[in-house]
């Protein structure tokens, strides 16, 4: 499980691209601005979803988002087996990345 991409699209929003193999995926975003952090809900993906995007607004671009997704194994409807979260941060407004 690894970010494969991390990007800031001209439709204005942080996208995220991981790649691995699971039956679903939890995405969890982070917004940092002066000098707080700010947690979003986490998501869930299923399998063949690899993809996931955040709506950034102009005044918002030059804070930095942090984005870790996770992918699980599911056996059975009661137990899952997930492993290590990869992450990665962004700072849209000056194209400055890490993942």
């Amino acid at each position: 499980m690894e970010i494969g991409r991390l990007f800031f699209s001209t439709s204005g929003r942080v996208n995220v691209v991981w790649n691995g193999s699971a039956d679903r995926f939890n995405i969890r975003w982070a917004i940092h601005s002066g000098g707080r952090v700010y947690e979003l809900n986490q998501r869930s993906k299923g399998s063949g979803q690899r993809v996931d995007k955040l709506n950034v607004g102009p005044a918002a671009r030059a804070n930095k988002y942090t984005v870790s997704v996770q992918g699980c194994r599911t056996r059975f409807l009661r137990s899952s087996k997930c492993g290590e979260w990869a992450a990665g941060w962004i700072i849209p407004e000056t194209g400055e990345r890490y993942f």
